[in-house]
């Protein structure tokens, strides 16, 4: 593709640096008098691209036979542009036929005029040099200034001026992260959104004997693999609610929806609950298994837990969200690896409850994994044992 882009004057459109159908303008289509298309190989005649332009690439063409040098014959020069907005800072990167001094020695920033003037922040690394600090939308006119080095000495035998354009960030669904929303919030549960207008939205209610059968350090997760929502979905959960919300859509630009939890979990049970969301542009098809979706764990709950370990056992201790009161009379129920109950025991009038040492030195199926916690109104929380703990 960047042999034919050469070869036309043209741009390629491609997910891996930053273009997509979506948002290509009518400009980088390249013209050529004729080009045909065969099995093995493709001819492109009368391409609009300067000469010197094509000799460049030919260095470093795939398949010829100068290609397994570790560097490009030649002079010095501009290679190509990639960039890819899939990170949080996105990179513009220039990527020329020779290494480029890493030291830090080098000002490469010195070697750069920009149009529109911009403050960026410059990184070399290999033979790519990258910047950051760009804006997405406006059109850049990079100048690389005569006598810009290579690590080896070599230098830009002529200035040249290079189009960079960041286009538009790919569609982002993202929550912040966590497992808890006190019973007494009624904002709702934060999702971020960068360029969509609408979400579809599925929420999973995972029984609270079913935690302790769930992986390790899902829950502390904020994407699940499509096939890890179909497992909660369908063999560790149920499916409570389905729906789509309008988000605002400003483009470029991060925006928080408060998405109405608490309406959607009217009449809830005790347990844990997955909301999953994700673009309600993209089809089914482009949602098929392997695809990373938008997840949050919430857990309806005011009781806050806390636990410590030690020689005599384990004493836990339950407060409320709310007050940061202690919470007495909480059932406190400890669940085996093998779904078995081993010991239910309540919380005294400081909000303690103890399980004795003995229950800790089970192994296998015996092994203690989650705490439950039952109060009163159907309130209900839970805490991993799996996880690390504080020391």
């Amino acid at each position: 593709l960047q042999d034919m882009a050469v070869l036309t004057g043209g741009m390629v459109i491609a997910a891996q640096i930053g273009h997509t159908l979506a948002n290509a303008a009518l400009a980088p289509p390249g013209p050529a008098r004729r080009v045909g298309a065969a099995k093995d190989h493709h001819n492109v005649t009368r391409g609009a691209r300067p000469v010197r332009d094509i000799r460049r690439r030919i260095p470093t063409a795939p398949g010829t036979a100068r290609e397994s040098r570790p560097s490009c014959p030649g002079p010095f020069a501009f290679h190509r542009l990639e960039i890819d907005t899939s990170k949080p800072q996105v990179e513009a990167c220039l990527v020329f036929t020779r290494k480029l001094d890493v030291s830090g020695k080098t000002h490469y920033e010195d070697y750069l005029g920009l149009d529109p003037e911009t403050r960026i922040a410059t990184r070399a690394f290999g033979d790519r040099l990258c910047l950051a600090g760009l804006d997405f939308n406006p059109t850049y006119n990079v100048t690389l200034k005569k006598g810009l080095p290579a690590a080896g000495g070599e230098t830009l035998a002529e200035a040249e001026t290079v189009p960079v354009q960041l286009r538009d960030k790919p569609a982002l669904v993202r929550f912040g992260g966590g497992i808890i929303l006190p019973r007494n919030n009624s904002d709702g549960v934060p999702v971020t959104t960068v360029n969509i207008k609408k979400l579809k939205l599925k929420v999973i209610r995972v029984g609270d004997r079913l935690l302790s059968q769930i992986e390790s350090g899902l829950v502390d997760r904020t994407t699940l693999y499509s096939w890890d929502a179909d497992q909660l979905a369908n063999n560790q959960g149920a499916v409570i609610w389905t729906g789509a919300m309008d988000v605002a859509d400003v483009k470029n630009a991060s925006v928080v929806t408060l998405i109405p939890i608490d309406q959607v979990l009217k009449n809830r049970k005790p347990g844990a609950y997955v909301l999953i969301a994700h673009d309600a542009a993209k089809t089914d098809s482009e949602n098929e298994y392997g695809t990373n979706l938008a997840a949050q764990w919430v857990v309806d709950s005011d009781i806050a837990l806390t636990s410590f370990t030690g020689a005599s056992g384990m004493s836990v201790f339950t407060r409320s969200y709310a007050s940061a009161r202690p919470l007495s009379g909480v059932k406190l129920t400890l669940v085996a690896r093998d779904n078995n109950v081993l010991a239910t025991v309540t919380t005294d009038s400081v909000g303690r409850a103890d399980f004795d040492a003995g229950l800790f030195r089970g192994t296998g199926g015996n092994q203690p994994v989650v705490v439950m916690a039952y109060g009163p109104n159907d309130a209900f929380s839970f805490l991993d044992l799996r996880g690390p703990a504080f020391d």
